[in-house]
């Protein structure tokens, strides 16, 4: 396909003031028919991947807390040895 000389695409003019009608759903895009099986597996990855992210998460707390709690320390110590 060609694109108009203006530079615009080779979609019909319309009106803006004109509806824009729509095709009615057809019975494919009702849920629970066979591809709900999908759904699922889906909901057990993204319950996989939040307890994956979780376990980071407490990992890098865990580390931060070890970081605070040794410059805590090192802070304490400064203040002993003089």
């Amino acid at each position: 396909m060609e694109l108009a000389a203006d530079g615009g695409s080779d979609r019909p003019e319309r009106e803006p003031d004109q509806p824009r009608h729509l095709r009615p759903a057809g019975p494919h895009s009702v849920g629970g028919g066979q591809g709900s099986g999908d759904a699922s597996k889906v909901v057990e990855a993204l319950r996989s991947s939040a307890a994956e992210e979780l376990t980071i998460a407490e990992r890098l707390a865990s580390k931060a807390r070890q970081a605070f709690a040794l410059s805590y320390t090192q802070k304490l110590w400064m203040r002993v040895k003089r």
